[in-house]
């Protein structure tokens, strides 16, 4: 799980005042936090993108960075 920086940091703050681990932290605290949600809150719908053939690639290797990026920027970016 990946928690935007601020909550991170308020979660390790308030996981040492109370002499907790961050994970102890969200063990507790969401089970209280999923209580509080309505249960009828709508899911987002998914959305769908219709797949478009492009053609071959033109740009070589593109697993190579380096060969990639000279491809794109010339020389220039080295």
């Amino acid at each position: 799980m990946t928690l935007a920086e601020d909550v991170a940091r308020r979660a390790m703050r308030l996981a040492g005042e109370r002499g907790l681990s961050p994970e102890e932290l969200v063990d507790q605290a969401l089970p209280q936090a999923l209580a509080a949600m309505p249960e009828d809150t709508p899911l987002r719908e998914c959305s769908h993108t219709t797949p478009a053939s492009l053609g071959r690639c033109l740009a070589g290797d593109v697993d190579n960075v380096s060969e990639a990026l000279t491809i794109a920027d010339g020389e220039a970016y080295r």
